[in-house]
């Protein structure tokens, strides 16, 4: 964590946790998996982590598909969700990543309740309308 911008110069007081977010989690993940399972160097890795945000960031659609394309030399992450001709980069999947950061966040209850995205979008609701919740 130390070797990593935006992480380092985190602020921490005795006894109190640092706090991270999902979006943190998955992002220290993809680092993970450049150093671990790619043979990326630290220094190279931590050039990438403002573009890696960057490209982890936002609601998606759920996709099988989801890869990151990573070129170091050009300091450039993209996310891919769909078919694509890939002409330069470490190609990431994603799938595993997803699969283990939302099992160390749900536990239990990512078999228990086997949600799927609907992809229903967004809806105009009537001006008139209220809610009694």
């Amino acid at each position: 964590m130390k070797d990593l911008p935006g992480y380092s110069i985190r602020g921490s007081a005795e006894r109190i946790a640092r706090e991270y977010t999902r979006h943190d989690l998955m992002v220290i993940a993809v680092c993970c998996e450049l150093e671990n399972r790619c043979g990326l160097r630290r220094d190279a890795i931590a050039k990438l982590v403002p573009e890696i945000r960057r490209a982890m960031i936002g609601p998606r659609s759920v996709s099988d598909e989801a890869r990151l394309v990573v070129v170091p030399d050009l300091v450039s992450v993209q996310y891919i969700d769909g078919p694509s001709s890939v002409l330069q980069g470490t190609v990431l999947p994603l799938e595993g990543i997803f699969r283990r950061v939302d099992q160390y966040l749900l536990g239990d209850q990512l078999d228990a309740d086997d949600q799927r995205n609907l992809d229903l979008g967004p809806m105009a609701i009537p001006a008139g309308r209220r809610s009694n919740a």
